[in-house]
């Protein structure tokens, strides 16, 4: 009786390893399967959607610089071959040599619909969080977090 026990625990738990390995196996296959997917129809198109910030002090004669209140200059480029319907970004402000986000965590929505290859830029406020208190023109401004939805 004790060797029938034996034989009965030794394939019952030979068929529960095999059976969890095959759910792992397949929950493997599965985690693979939509990174591939979000990469293809989603991730490589985002990395082409360039959005850059520059300072354009008052008074220095680029686009921004008579625009009062809002001296960043934010540019938005298509280069991904799908139509961008609305991005969403925040913007960073360090000190330099720093890496302590100054900026405030508004974030800015552009429902500006992009072509392929076309662009478009807009000036705003250097907004800082409350409690900082330096000159905004004096940080390094650049493009933090951003959502990109496609048609």
């Amino acid at each position: 009786m004790a060797d029938s026990v034996k034989a009965f625990s030794r394939v019952f738990l030979t068929r529960l390893l095999k059976g969890l390995l095959a759910i792992a196996a397949f929950g493997l296959l599965l985690w693979v399967g939509i990174t591939v997917y979000r990469h293809w129809t989603y991730d490589r198109h985002v990395k082409k959607v360039a959005v850059s910030v520059t300072v354009h002090p008052q008074g220095a004669g680029a686009i921004c610089s008579d625009a009062r209140d809002r001296p960043l200059f934010v540019d938005i480029v298509n280069n991904s071959p799908k139509t961008v319907e609305e991005i969403s970004f925040r913007l960073r402000a360090q000190r330099k040599g720093d890496t302590t986000n100054l900026a405030s965590r508004r974030a800015y929505n552009s429902n500006k619909i992009l072509k392929p290859g076309e662009a478009w830029g807009g000036c705003l406020p250097a907004v800082l969080q409350d409690g900082v208190s330096v000159d905004p023109l004096g940080l390094e401004w650049s493009v933090g977090g951003r959502i990109v939805t496609f048609e």
